[in-house]
């Protein structure tokens, strides 16, 4: 199993993704995927709040643990450690899961988060660097739709917006939809070993 190469083709690339969707939609495996495929041949950074569930499901996935640099996000603070690395630049790929934790917690968290968001856009964009970024959603009363937690901020920031979308109760399969750049839809299922797509 691989990341699919249609997903890949419809995003700006490499740039900044983010990733949203519901608990068990798929958005930590996605993003394993992107360090599956783009870690092979040096580092990856993945940064999160839930390590001993990243690297329990980067060992079913046959990751090389080795490969990756994992670091356990405590507050909007320790955030900030990550994206003021000076050795960001030797990073095949780096991953925040979740980048929205700490919006809305109080204004200062807030505040953080936005200035590692603008850090990472810099910074993929100076040295050409993939981000990888997972969001909940959020749903907002005023029009009904679903959106990534603190999307008015963090769009800004962001070149490809994809939401996970989990089937029905009972059902395995899920759908990425790519909403920009450009729209798309790609089915798939989640495996012992990752994802599995169906039309891809």
């Amino acid at each position: 199993m691989a990341l699919c190469p249609a997903l890949l083709s419809t995003l700006k690339w490499p740039a900044v993704t983010l990733l949203y969707g519901e608990a068990g939609s798929g958005k930590t495996t996605l993003a394993l995927e992107f360090v599956k495929t783009f870690c092979l041949d040096g580092p990856c950074l993945y940064a999160t709040t839930d390590v001993d569930h990243t690297v329990e499901r980067a060992e079913m996935m046959e990751i090389k643990l080795e490969n990756i640099v994992v670091y356990r996000l405590v507050s909007a603070e320790s955030l900030l450690d990550v994206v003021l690395r000076q050795d960001l630049p030797r990073f095949n790929l780096i991953v925040i899961d979740p980048i929205s934790e700490y919006i809305y917690v109080d204004e200062l968290p807030t505040s953080i988060t936005l200035f590692a968001q603008a850090v990472l856009h810099r910074v993929s964009e100076r040295f050409g660097l993939p981000v990888i970024e997972t969001s909940q959603p959020t749903f907002d009363p005023k029009d009904g739709a679903v959106r990534p937690r603190g999307y008015k901020h963090l769009l800004f920031w962001v070149n490809n917006l994809i939401r996970l979308e989990r089937g029905e109760q009972g059902q395995s399969k899920r759908r990425a939809v790519v909403e920009a750049p450009r729209e798309a839809v790609f089915a798939f299922t989640i495996e012992r070993g990752g994802v599995k797509w169906i039309n891809c």
